[in-house]
């Protein structure tokens, strides 16, 4: 198991919101100029692609909420 320092974790969750808009991104980038047919096909693989890298994220964004523990106020 990683154990990761409070800066180091928040640093992480900083690139998994990058990653999250860099798949976004992707998912655009790869449907941009498409229309009918080929626009149904490509939609489908890019979103499916999509789906699998935000559970990725999430799952990794939850592990390391976990890690920080409950807000300090």
């Amino acid at each position: 198991m990683t154990i990761y320092a409070p800066d180091d974790t928040e640093r992480r969750l900083e690139e998994l919101a990058e990653r999250e808009r860099d798949a976004w991104g992707i998912y655009r980038d790869e449907l941009r100029g498409l229309v009918g047919r080929r626009y149904d096909e490509a939609e489908a693989d890019a979103w499916e692609e999509l789906q699998r890298e935000l559970v990725e994220l999430s799952s990794e964004r939850t592990h390391l909420t976990l890690l920080l523990g409950p807000p300090r106020s």
